[in-house]
């Protein structure tokens, strides 16, 4: 597949962007026979079940020797596929763009098949293509839609796979066509129905601790999607039915921040976020990079100092690792002045410089100001 050049980037000096990948235009469908064969073979060779009992680390566990996957995902480095899955998703990926009709087709048999089985063992891997195909605004809509419309039937092990394939097939939209997210927030505008309603379907479902790993990542994904819940918490108009359950996830979100059952992954959920505010333009009105220089500091301080001072210290690196990026993406002035110095303090305990220097090297893999690069960079190579 060709891949068209880098999307020029959206942020002023001191914000990163990413590389994104992106097909400009759709290419010529493929023979529907040859297409179906195609993709049933490969749906047949990627079909590989996933430990679903832990949805945070279900197909998005960080591997930090693969800077270039980080690119791929706002919710970290997903885990190292095979050749053999490259391969044959690059090959899906084509083809959902080619005969789009096909694949939805696929996408929608499938769903209906575990929405109507009685069986616990259904098997939900075949559905690990959703993550995987070539989408703009208008589509992702679609799969929501349908998505949205199968949730709660579903069993436990199908909702468990969904939930961690479609926050990766929402960030890999984003990544892809970051000017229509940043024109989504900017217009105040939002997708189709169904994420308000599968928002709401998953508040349900989160009824405790193991459960909130998996579905917490799913419902921040969706409210990404839905800039007028920034709005609603940065002007704190009235909140109203469902718009106050999502104003309250955000709220959760902060408050489980110390809790040490739910640290790690509201600190993962808030990074996302972060991330995703780090590609407006500094100037920007955005609520949504409000909501991410608001929070950053308190989701950074919180991580490095359960860490820092031995209240946790099973902190999981990879998210210390995130922390320290997103820092640098919404303001790298800020990293240099305050969380360098603390980092790199001949008393700080030795995961502080580990985080350091993981992190500008995920940086350094990335499109990022070479301004902003250097300045970083230089302001801990002479005590290296």
């Amino acid at each position: 597949m060709e891949e068209a050049p880098a999307a020029e980037p959206l942020r002023q000096p001191g914000i990163s962007t990413r590389r994104t990948r992106r097909r400009e235009r759709e290419p010529p469908p493929l023979d529907d026979i040859q297409a179906k064969y195609v993709l049933e073979l490969l749906l047949r060779l990627t079909a590989i079940p996933l430990d679903d009992g832990h949805g945070s680390s279900m197909g998005r566990k960080e591997n930090n020797n693969n800077s270039q996957s980080e690119e791929r995902s706002l919710d970290g480095l997903p885990k190292k596929a095979s050749d053999l899955e490259r391969a044959s998703f690059k090959v899906i990926e084509y083809i959902s763009a080619s005969n789009w009709a096909l694949v939805f087709h696929t996408m929608s048999q499938r769903l209906k098949f575990l929405r109507t089985t009685a069986s616990d063992d259904s098997d939900a891997s075949g559905l690990q293509f959703i993550a995987h195909m070539w989408i703009n605004q208008e589509k992702l809509s679609l799969i929501i839609k349908e998505i949205s419309g199968s949730f709660l039937p579903l069993r436990k092990p199908a909702q468990n796979m969904l939930a961690a394939l479609l926050p990766e097939t929402i960030h890999r939209w984003i990544e892809a066509h970051p000017q229509d997210f940043v024109d989504l927030h900017v217009n105040n505008r939002r997708l189709e129905k169904g994420v308000d309603n599968l928002f709401d379907i998953a508040t349900s479902l989160a009824d405790g601790a193991k459960r909130r790993t998996i579905i917490w990542p799913l419902q921040t994904a969706l409210i990404l999607l839905l800039p007028d819940v920034f709005w609603t918490l940065e002007l704190r108009s009235e909140q109203r039915g469902s718009l106050s359950k999502k104003v309250a996830f955000l709220n959760d979100l902060r408050r489980s921040l110390r809790l040490p059952k739910s640290s790690d992954i509201a600190a993962s959920c808030l990074i996302i976020m972060c991330r995703a505010g780090s590609l407006f333009p500094a100037e920007s009105e955005s609520a949504l990079l409000g909501f991410a220089l608001d929070v950053q500091n308190e989701v950074t301080e919180e991580i490095f100092r359960r860490q820092q001072f031995g209240e946790d210290p099973n902190v999981d690196r990879d998210i210390m690792i995130k922390a320290f990026v997103s820092s640098a993406r919404l303001g790298v002035d800020g990293v240099v002045e305050n969380l360098l110095p603390r980092c790199l303090d001949k008393n700080s305990p030795i995961t502080f410089k580990i985080t350091v220097f993981a992190g500008v090297a995920v940086l350094a893999s990335q499109v990022w100001g070479f301004h902003e690069y250097n300045k970083l960079a230089t302001s801990f190579s002479p005590s290296c």
